[in-house]
């Protein structure tokens, strides 16, 4: 119970005001003060405004923090002018209390079965191959309705390993989605000069062949393949960081499961992870 509270309880209760403020460890004259008050029916809580450093050049910063300006430019702005003396945290906490922006808003993605698969590359690390150090690559497959995902690793990311592992994705699902999303890696996708994007001749008869069609995702839009980019990332974490980081120069043949037999040869030894 608050101070401005507790007194008239006390009083009422038959406290003498010198007891009362011996109790709260307070003034005497507090004690009457608010004895006063409560007397002529005020019982607000009395707040005294705490003046800022910042208040005389509020204005200021936000003009500065509305030019684009950093907590650390303006507090090396305002360090120029006389009478201030706040510190750059104090400074900070005012620029982002003023720069809060609105949240992101995305829009859920819904899927029916069987209408996309999402697939994209990982990079591992580089393991020993044969004695010979190489990056190896981690190609997943999700279908965007179940989750269901298919995984493999590759030694490289042209068009024969890249078009191999999705057929092999196939026919560990048994079946072809309706639309097949990819990165914008060059095995699928051509960027020209002017930025317009074309689909790999070698990919899109691919596609053409399977019945399924390709929607690329966005340049620098992870949006856009979310499902899959989520399953990269827990594989990579979950399954190869901690080996690849403890033993840098560790046999690839050491990450395959003991009954998980290598896969074929096709631009490079390929073993196939499936969830």
């Amino acid at each position: 119970m608050t101070t401005h509270l507790t007194i008239p309880a006390l009083h009422v209760d038959g406290v003498p005001k010198k007891a009362i403020a011996r109790r709260l460890d307070i003034d005497v004259r507090t004690v009457r003060k608010y004895m006063r008050r409560f007397e002529v029916g005020d019982t607000a809580l009395e707040r005294v405004a705490v003046p800022r450093k910042l208040d005389p050049f509020k204005e200021l910063i936000e003009q500065k923090v509305i030019a684009g300006l950093t907590a650390v430019q303006i507090h090396q702005d305002l360090q120029e002018l006389p009478n201030f003396d706040a510190s750059y945290p104090t400074v900070q906490r005012e620029v982002k209390a003023l720069r809060r922006e609105d949240p992101v808003v995305y829009c859920r993605m819904r899927f029916l079965p069987g209408e996309e698969a999402q697939i994209d590359f990982g990079e591992i690390g580089k393991l020993l191959v044969d004695g010979q150090l190489r990056k190896v690559y981690l190609f997943a497959m999700t279908l965007c309705f179940s989750r269901m995902a298919y995984y493999e690793l590759v030694l490289d990311q042209t068009v024969p390993s890249f078009l191999g592992a999705i057929r092999r994705g196939f026919e560990y699902f048994g079946g072809v989605p309706a639309r097949l999303k990819p990165d914008n890696l060059r095995s699928a996708v051509i960027i020209d000069r002017l930025g317009q994007r074309y689909y790999q001749d070698d990919f899109f008869r691919f596609c053409r062949h399977y019945g399924t069609v390709p929607d690329a995702a966005r340049i620098r839009t992870p949006t856009d393949k979310a499902r899959v980019e989520r399953d990269i990332g827990y594989a990579k974490t979950s399954c190869f960081n901690v080996s690849v980081r403890r033993q840098p120069h560790l046999p690839l043949a050491a990450l395959i499961p003991q009954n998980q037999p290598p896969g074929p040869f096709l631009g490079g030894e390929v073993w196939r992870y499936r969830s």
